[in-house]
């Protein structure tokens, strides 16, 4: 089955939200990450962690898992801070 944003399927690891995602469409290769973009194809795999690391930090990884377009899997982190400000959609 593909989706727009690929198909997706989340589970819980201990504390840490892991969310997998394949089967992006190949019309739309290119997707937007903070600060830039990524290349997938329907076979790549799109590996998500959330992990709240504090009372106000969430740490998020992501790993790119594709042979065809990539020479090794590689990995992204970010960390996110509560802050005091709203936050808008």
């Amino acid at each position: 089955m593909t989706t727009y944003e690929g198909w997706s399927q989340g589970r819980w690891e201990g504390d840490t939200l892991v969310v997998e995602t394949t089967h992006v469409r190949a019309d739309n290769p290119v997707r937007p990450v903070f600060g830039g973009s990524i290349m997938l194809e329907p076979d790549s795999k799109l590996v998500e962690h959330v992990t709240r690391i504090a009372d106000d930090e969430l740490l998020y990884q992501f790993t790119v898992e594709d042979p065809d377009l990539y020479t090794a899997p590689w990995l992204v982190e970010y960390s996110f801070t509560l802050q005091d400000a709203g936050i808008y959609e």
